[in-house]
């Protein structure tokens, strides 16, 4: 559930699959506020100390499209994967 606040489509499913997986409420609840907490802090930081970086000033269209790639990057590689084992005729485990 940590983690889950890093990973922009596991975010959107981690909820379910906690209530799916019989997951204590109490848990649930300490996990999301421990994962909340480090994930504002965390960008917090960084965007003080980057927003003073000339060159992320300079290059911030690129680093922000890098971050969308980097996101959607699981996914695309899953999608490519598929399609070579479709290809190939070979099932991975």
């Amino acid at each position: 559930m940590i983690a889950a606040r890093f990973v922009p489509i596991i975010r959107t499913v981690a909820p379910f699959v906690a209530g799916a997986g019989s997951m204590k409420y109490s848990k649930y609840l300490l996990f999301c506020v421990l994962g909340a907490s480090l994930w504002v802090t965390t960008l917090t930081v960084a965007g003080y100390f980057l927003g003073s970086n000339e060159w992320v000033k300079v290059h911030f269209e690129k680093i922000v499209l890098g971050i969308v790639f980097v996101s959607f990057m699981p996914m695309i590689m899953h999608v490519v994967q598929k399609k070579l084992q479709k290809n190939t005729g070979v099932k991975q485990l």
